[in-house]
């Protein structure tokens, strides 16, 4: 079993296009097409996530 742990960095990197995108989006795509792949975040982390979003569409 594959088991990857996101930061909110690398989420945000996603969302942004920033370096490292392309493996973030690998890393999530595989937890789709693989139920052996598993993909996990702190909610914390997530909610800076969220904050950044909010802040970054003035919403």
């Amino acid at each position: 079993m594959n088991i990857f742990i996101l930061d909110a960095c690398a989420l945000i990197a996603h969302f942004a296009k920033e370096n490292g995108a392309d493996n973030v989006k690998n890393i999530l795509k595989n937890a789709i097409d693989d139920e052996n792949t598993k993909v996990y975040m702190n909610k914390i982390n997530l909610m800076e996530v969220y904050y950044d979003v909010i802040k970054s569409y003035n919403e």
